[in-house]
């Protein structure tokens, strides 16, 4: 009798492609649109705020105050960005980001 012919599979380890794999639109979002959508308001929000402080106080004491006002909303919203896209922030990328320098 005949006899029938057996085909095995060999595994070969993976070769990893030299092409860069296309980034998701929400990986593209979360890594300059958030960005973007984020320093626009800090801007919008401390501009906001120090024009409000400074509309209801006396003139010698708005300016320090909305100078000091602005020291600290510019610190808070600096660590919150550091904390989101920082190296070991929720949405850090590793790869070249477009907001840094180099």
């Amino acid at each position: 009798m005949a006899t029938k012919r057996q085909l095995k599979a060999v595994n070969r380890p993976e070769t990893k492609s030299e092409e860069p794999q296309e980034e998701s639109l929400g990986d593209w979002s979360r890594r300059v649109l958030a960005k973007y959508w984020y320093l626009l308001g800090c801007a919008f929000l401390d501009s906001f705020l120090c024009l409000e402080v400074s509309g209801h106080k006396e003139w010698p004491f708005a300016i320090g105050l909305a100078l000091i006002l602005l020291l600290v909303l510019v610190l808070i919203e600096g660590f919150v960005y550091w904390r989101t896209w920082g190296p070991d922030g929720r949405w850090a990328f590793n790869d070249d980001d477009p907001l840094e320098d180099g």
